[in-house]
């Protein structure tokens, strides 16, 4: 049985995508895992949040993530610049999963360098797009202003 791993977040966000998808997926005989950032919805096996400490450091880059933007036009919409996240690679639901699948990892959650020691695992990685901030590097969406 093929093993998928979902890394979110918060299981709320994006429109409750990743718990539908997850159930889908359980409904359709693949063994699926949530991992979450923040603790959203009612625990179970499946669901792993990453605990305290990398709540800390996600808050800590909120205060660097606001002080970077501050004075940024607000009509261009928000951006969101991966600078600390945590180390995920090691976790063994990540070991043992046979794809990954990415869905909003922005605002604390995984920076760069833990991409890439995700990809050196040689997994599979599917990337959804819930906004635009994996193609454009920060920015959540793209306004037009006169």
């Amino acid at each position: 049985m093929i093993k998928v791993i979902h890394l979110q977040n918060s299981t709320e966000s994006a429109g409750g995508v990743v718990p539908k998808l997850h159930n889908a997926f359980l409904e359709s005989n693949i063994d699926s895992s949530i991992l979450s950032l923040k603790q959203s919805i009612n625990d179970n096996e499946q669901i792993i949040h990453l605990g305290r400490f990398p709540k800390m450091i996600a808050m800590l880059e909120y205060r660097i993530q606001s002080f970077l933007s501050r004075n940024n036009n607000k009509q261009s919409g928000l951006y969101s610049y991966s600078i600390l996240g945590t180390n995920v690679s090691k976790i063994k639901q990540i070991i043992s999963a046979d794809l990954i699948y990415f869905h909003w990892i922005q605002e604390g959650f995984l920076n760069l360098r833990n991409l890439d020691k995700l990809a050196k695992l040689n997994k599979p990685i599917t990337f959804v797009f819930h906004g635009i901030c994996s193609i454009t590097g920060a920015c959540h969406c793209r306004f037009f202003v006169d």
